[in-house]
């Protein structure tokens, strides 16, 4: 919704002395997956584009369809492109899409131990772990 706004927001932060970072869910690289199974409607930008908007960025893990091999591209793009990347294991909503608890349960095993002690990478298991929420 204010996509097309950051460089603006951004400028005037800066007038006030303030660093604006922003975040942005993008869920997957893999614009096919992003796109037609998840539904998000973020388009086709390029990786340039996402650079020049966010600083962070959002991943999410366990959505049926995804691979282990997808979810480790992402979270290297998102480290070799961005400030910081947030995976988020996906509490599955049915009604929306399906999740994959062995997507979820192998990337625990393969490469939570990877991630976990990388100070870019904040990984939430479940969707409180911010403190957010019940």
């Amino acid at each position: 919704m204010y996509k097309n706004k950051i460089k603006e927001f951004r400028k005037e932060c800066e007038d006030l002395g303030i660093t604006l970072k922003t975040k942005g869910g993008l869920e997957t690289f893999d614009t096919e997956f992003r796109e037609n199974v998840m539904k998000k409607g973020f388009g086709n930008p390029t990786l340039e584009e996402l650079k020049d908007t966010f600083d962070e960025i959002n991943l999410l893990v366990g959505v049926k369809g995804q691979n282990i091999e997808q979810v480790e591209k992402d979270i290297e793009l998102g480290l070799e492109n961005f400030e910081r990347v947030c995976v988020n294991l996906y509490k599955e909503m049915e009604d929306i899409m399906p999740g994959d608890e062995e997507l979820k349960k192998e990337f625990m095993e393969k490469l939570y131990d990877k991630y976990k002690n990388n100070e870019r990478v904040d990984i939430l298991v479940e969707n409180t772990d911010f403190g957010v929420g019940d």
